[in-house]
Formats: C-alpha cells, sequence, structure tokens
C-alpha cells in the first residue's frame, strides 16, 4: 500500500509536523501537531485526508501544541509512549508555559510501548521504537523504509539531553541500537531540520563516531 507523507514546518521553533496517509483511501495519522490548528486542517482539507489517529513522538510542547484541538475536532485518540505521559499532563515539565502563548495539560487515549504497532484503516501500519535520551519516552516510528525519529537524531546531530529527563547515554544508545542498525538507504524524517539517511548519519554524524 502506497503512503505519502506531508511535512508542515512550524515556524517559532522550526518543529516539523507529518501527516502520514493513504493514497488510495486517504485515511492517515499526524505526528507530533506542533503548528497551529488552522494550518493543519488547512493541509487536511485540501489534501482530502481523513485523519485517524495522532501520534507524539515526545511529549514537548513544540511537537504537541495542537494535539488536544485535533482530539476535539475530530475525534480521534492522542497516542504517546508511557513514559512521557506525565510529561503533556503537566505544563511545567512539557515547557509550554515558556515555550508558547499557553499552558498546555492533557492526557492520552493510548499509551504506547516499545514494538507496539500503529495501524490506519487496515492499509499501513508502523512499528514504535522506543527511543529514550532526549525524553524518557521519545520514540520513532518505522514505515519500513521511512522512519520519522522526532528528536532523537537530526541531520548530523542528535536531540539535547540537557532538558530534564534527558540523557546522553541513553540517546546514543538508542541511535545506535534503534536507528543505525536499519538498512543504509532508509530515509529518517527528523523533528527539526531535513531529512537525512541512515548512512549519511553513519558516516558523518559527530556524536556517532
Amino acid at each position: 500500500m502506497a503512503i505519502k507523507i506531508l511535512t508542515i514546518p512550524e515556524m517559532g521553533f522550526a518543529s516539523n509536523c507529518y501527516i502520514v496517509y493513504s493514497e488510495e483511501s486517504r485515511k492517515g495519522l499526524i505526528v507530533d501537531p506542533g503548528c497551529p490548528i488552522d494550518e493543519i486542517v488547512s493541509e487536511l482539507e485540501s489534501n482530502n485526508i481523513d485523519l485517524e489517529k495522532i501520534v507524539l513522538t515526545h511529549g514537548h510542547s513544540d511537537h504537541i501544541t495542537s494535539a488536544e484541538e485535533l482530539r476535539e475536532k475530530y475525534s480521534i485518540p492522542i497516542l504517546i509512549h508511557e513514559d512521557d505521559e506525565d510529561m503533556i499532563n503537566t505544563k511545567e515539565l512539557n515547557f509550554s508555559t515558556q515555550m508558547s502563548t499557553k499552558p498546555i495539560e492533557f492526557s492520552s487515549d493510548i499509551k504506547l510501548k516499545d514494538g507496539y504497532e500503529i495501524e490506519v484503516n487496515g492499509e499501513f501500519k508502523c512499528d514504535v521504537m522506543h527511543t529514550p535520551g532526549h525524553t524518557p519516552g521519545g520514540i520513532c516510528l518505522n514505515f519500513g523504509n521511512i522512519v520519522i525519529t522526532g528528536d532523537t537524531i537530526f541531520q548530523r546531530s542528535i536531540g539535547r539531553t540537557d532538558f530534564p529527563g534527558g540523557n546522553y547515554d541513553d540517546i546514543i544508545n538508542s541511535i545506535k541500537s534503534k536507528i543505525l542498525v536499519l538498512k543504509p538507504e532508509t530515509i529518517l524524517l527528523t523533528g527539526h531540520g531535513y531529512p537525512t539517511t541512515v548512512e549519511e548519519e553513519t558516516n558523518f554524524n559527530p556524536f556517532l563516531r
């Protein structure tokens, strides 16, 4: 089943929101809705996409801004790893009071674990890879030849580990054990910045040498 992925960049903190959907049925999911809801709705309507799920790679404000509004508008569930549930519950932990104009506090509908399979309309799926380090419950979403990495790895960089709950050794282990073991041509769609590949990060990422 062919899928397409739309990227909506958030201007303030340059985070990437991704809409993944089936070309045939137009049903899909959204990953890290950190941009304003009107931008998301515009993309959904112009591409005739029917959302089924909201998936959060981690709990920081710049990746979750519109999650609750989308849940209310479309009556669909929010999914996040169980270890980041406290983060979305608490404005101080998700930094919304520092990073945005409104405090953000909500609960998820489905708590994810490593290996959980997320399916959309029986047409396509992705595997949850628990990749702690940037946050305790950080995840990557493996669609086969494409992985949405959240803030675990970037083009020639890695996610910050100096925030509460971050751990440098954990993020390096997560990347080496979960991401660099994938096929070299695997495309990595990152939480900030440009896409990259496993091969590029294996060869050129200075944090992974």
